[in-house]
């Protein structure tokens, strides 16, 4: 398996997935795993998932979308939590 690490800006996120800008446009149906910093919330996602669309935005830049499928998000208001708060 090849790993390689992409930089992205995470546009949305919910329980279910996440979307985001890249730099890189990838197939529908391409296994994903994103290990993000959301410093906006103080937390540290890292989670496996499957691109359910990719469509080009303009010269060199792609919207994508991430679904977790299983392995939802628990937010904190919800229970368990299922992603790390930093420090």
């Amino acid at each position: 398996m090849r790993v390689v690490t992409i930089p992205i800006l995470i546009r949305d996120i919910s329980s279910g997935g996440v979307g985001f800008l890249s730099g890189v446009g990838l197939e529908s149906g391409a296994s994903v795993e994103i290990d993000a910093d959301i410093s906006f919330f103080n937390l540290y996602l890292s989670k496996q998932g499957k691109v359910v669309y990719c469509f080009k935005v303009t010269e060199g830049f792609f919207r994508l979308g991430l679904d977790f499928g299983y392995q939802k998000i628990v937010f904190k208001n919800e229970g368990e939590t299922s992603y790390h708060q930093k420090g």
